[in-house]
């Protein structure tokens, strides 16, 4: 690690790469806790979110740049971070932005976004999961007989809401009109390493989003990474709502090629999140408000056993409790969810086998959360738990 230097980034954990003889399996992370883009804009303020998106690619780069001073191997970001995480935020890509097939690879093309993520990875050698960005159309048009596997895969019993129930009827519109969440995952070099488009939407996002599917969005869910010291692992990427649920992480596993032992699936899995104390609603906060944090923590450490790897949990940061006590707010039969403001829940974390919870930002303001973990103990892990080996007959 970098000699301490006064740094107006907030600097929770350390890194100290291990002994020598463990430095080379020692992997160092870094989870840039950070406002969201559109953090700063005035409810209903007329913006087309250009000076967001500018101030947003600055705090990247400063933040990227204080984790690799820090020596970090990777940098991750939180969901929504350069879009912005409101409706009118993602509703606004569909007026400004062409489709993202139009640009087949942006990070060759000087004037997007992600060949400015590119460079500012090359300037400080360092892997960078940029968040998530909303985006409009898919990154492959499928075929007619695959939208309409796409339709009947998504296509869930047991939901009521309004946004539901037109759910399906939405995946039959052409794929260039829909917006999408996807994260990206840029090494070193400036190369996009991987992408991954939000498959489990939350709630509240179905009214405008619409799910991944590998027909409109392929890409392979485990791909390669390699650290400055050499050490290689395999690593996937999901988002968020995906951390509730226990078979997007299985999907991530896959048979050995041979067919003979245990599955094969990520040592590392990077999740971008946008996860608010106030997202419990009304219900919930009459119950508990730190009902949101307990509920991270849990979901993260189960996932790292469950995926014999290591969970590195990025979430947005957000404002305060309000003055006012929102314990009485919250009894009142008038109020909804929509009266609720937004408060920060925090709670990026690092999550492994045997060790448990190896960093974590215990509130919601801003942290760059630094963590690192000795790789080998996966192999123990696997060894000793077994999931993978126990999921063989599972997994189809």
């Amino acid at each position: 690690m970098a000699a301490a230097e006064s740094s107006p980034i907030r600097i929770v954990g350390a890194l100290d790469g291990g002994c020598d003889g463990n430095a080379r399996h020692t992997l160092r992370l870094a989870l840039a806790q950070v406002l969201p883009s559109d953090a700063e804009t005035a409810p209903g303020e007329d913006t087309t979110g250009d000076q967001d998106a500018a101030d947003a690619m600055d705090k990247l780069k400063s933040y990227a740049a204080e984790a690799a001073r820090q020596g970090a191997d990777v940098v991750c970001f939180p969901e929504y971070f350069l879009t912005g995480a409101t409706h009118s935020s993602w509703k606004a890509v569909r007026e400004r932005q062409e489709p993202i097939a139009a640009h087949p690879n942006p990070e060759e093309d000087e004037s997007h976004w992600l060949a400015q993520v590119a460079d500012i990875a090359r300037q400080n050698d360092i892997d960078i999961v940029a968040g998530t960005v909303v985006e409009l159309g898919a990154h492959h048009i499928p075929h007619r007989q695959q939208q309409q596997s796409q339709s009947q895969s998504t296509s869930k019993p047991g939901r009521s809401d309004d946004a539901s129930k037109g759910h399906s009827a939405k995946l039959q519109v052409d794929t260039e009109d829909r917006l999408f969440n996807t994260a990206y995952y840029v090494d070193r070099t400036g190369q996009v390493a991987a992408k991954y488009t939000k498959r489990n939407l939350w709630h509240p996002e179905r009214s405008v989003l619409s799910p991944g599917h590998p027909s409109s969005h392929p890409s392979p869910r485990l791909f390669e990474i390699t650290t400055k010291r050499g050490l290689r692992l395999k690593a996937s990427m999901l988002i968020c709502w995906d951390l509730a649920m226990p078979e997007a992480f299985r999907e991530l596993l896959q048979p050995p090629p041979d067919g003979q032992g245990p599955l094969l699936g990520p040592d590392v899995v990077f999740v971008p999140t946008c996860w608010y104390a106030t997202d419990a609603g009304v219900k919930g906060l009459r119950w508990s408000r730190t009902g949101e944090a307990a509920v991270l923590d849990s979901f993260s450490m189960a996932r790292a056993i469950e995926t014999e790897a290591v969970i590195a949990m990025c979430n947005i940061a957000g404002p305060d409790w309000p003055q006012n006590d929102l314990n009485a707010l919250t009894l009142t039969d008038t109020v909804t969810d929509a009266d609720l403001p937004v408060v920060g829940v925090g709670h990026s974390s690092v999550h492994a086998p045997f060790l448990g919870c190896l960093g974590k930002v215990e509130d919601g303001k801003e942290a760059l959360l630094l963590a690192e973990v000795d790789t080998r103990l996966l192999g123990d892990a696997r060894e000793t738990y077994r999931v993978r080996y126990d999921l063989v007959d599972a997994v189809v």
